[in-house]
């Protein structure tokens, strides 16, 4: 399918955010809401909707979103919605890409890694960290899916989504500076575009503090955000540390400093290797470095509750690794991949793949130059 610049002057027209029907490759009937007036001509806008649109084709996903913004202005560049006529989430009517409306799971660990390097708790990637076989907070006892080593570098902890090593970080933070900083960073305060968009999910930001909120809120659970947030933020991490807004003004710039240059060299190095030699691999491509963390919560539901049935994934990516211009925001609601005629549900599987080939696609009308 190719997407055309007149489905987002035809939103315009009407008013946005406009649902409209598009179609994927196989003919499938999908709800587009992408129609908007700063971007109608927009290359990137038009590409990432089609390649959206492919990619839950192939993953038979009820829902996705992409945001591709600036990583040193914040300006977007590409801001889609998507889901699928009939399924599942269709009852649910939020935008995905500009609305806080679900958790995002360990994509959040970036800003707890980020946090502890800035304030010198840990000196650099290899800092060893003790990762006990489990921890208490409150009554409840967490471990590691799989055993680790007693102690584990900083490095293997971001790659290996370590609870154990990310709770040592949280704890060594202290639960009110860890939500203090991530609300500097924008994800306790609404943006400006959500305004334009109404959400059947109020969103949900932390009431409390403590070492369980805090442990939590590292792991991305306890507040929900959105795509366009995530990739602001993130920008953040890999620009140098400067923070910027999101806004589909060319000139606008970053702001003041967030991050130390030297945390956010880190944080590039971390992003890369988890592609590299981590569970993000298939977002290893020759035509070009990617770095990118990725997650899988249960989708939110009507009410508030939690679907043990649905899933959300999630990537962010950051392109070229080792000087960012551009952020990538993906996410897929209920994906699954064939792969060797079995089903993979998680997110090394498909939105990894989902947001590699949208990068590939989109990497030319963002005049991206490996």
């Amino acid at each position: 399918m190719k997407t055309k610049t007149t489905l987002a002057l035809l939103g315009c027209l009407l008013g946005w955010p406009t649902l409209i029907h598009a179609q994927t490759g196989s003919g499938s009937p999908v709800l587009v809401s992408s129609a908007l007036e700063e971007l109608a001509a927009s290359p990137a806008q038009d590409v990432s909707t089609a390649a959206l649109l492919d990619e839950m084709h192939r993953l038979n996903a009820s829902g996705g979103a992409v945001v591709i913004i600036s990583a040193n202005s914040g300006q977007i560049l590409a801001l889609v919605s998507a889901t699928r006529d009939g399924s599942s989430s269709e009852t649910l009517m939020y935008d995905r890409a500009i609305n806080r409306a679900q958790e995002t799971g360990s994509v959040m660990s970036s800003f707890a890694v980020a946090q502890a390097l800035e304030l010198g708790l840990v000196a650099n990637e290899s800092t060893l960290l003790d990762t006990p076989k489990s921890f208490a907070v409150g009554n409840r006892t967490y471990e590691d899916d799989t055993v680790r080593a007693a102690q584990m570098s900083l490095e293997e902890v971001f790659i290996e989504g370590s609870r154990v090593g990310l709770f040592q970080l949280s704890k060594m933070i202290g639960p009110e500076q860890h939500l203090a900083f991530l609300n500097d960073l924008g994800f306790f305060q609404p943006l400006e575009l959500e305004s334009r968009a109404a959400s059947d999910l109020e969103p949900v930001i932390p009431t409390k503090s403590g070492e369980l909120i805090g442990f939590t809120a590292a792991l991305g659970y306890g507040f929900t955000s959105s795509p366009l947030q995530l990739a602001t933020a993130y920008a953040s991490l890999v620009n140098g540390g400067m923070q910027v807004t999101p806004s589909f003004d060319a000139s606008a710039g970053a702001q003041e400093r967030i991050l130390s240059e030297d945390t956010s060299t880190i944080m590039r190095h971390l992003l890369r290797k988890n592609v590299t030699d981590g569970p993000a691999w298939l977002a290893e491509i020759p035509e070009h470095s990617i770095g990118g963390k990725a997650s899988t919560v249960e989708m939110r539901t009507r009410g508030g509750g939690f679907s043990s049935e649905h899933v959300v994934n999630n990537f962010v990516g950051v392109f070229p690794a080792d000087k960012p211009e551009y952020v990538i925001a993906v996410l897929i609601e209920d994906p699954v991949a064939i792969i060797e005629g079995k089903e993979k549900r998680t997110p090394g599987w498909t939105v990894v793949p989902a947001a590699t080939e949208i990068i590939r696609r989109v990497r030319g009308s963002l005049l991206f130059d490996n």
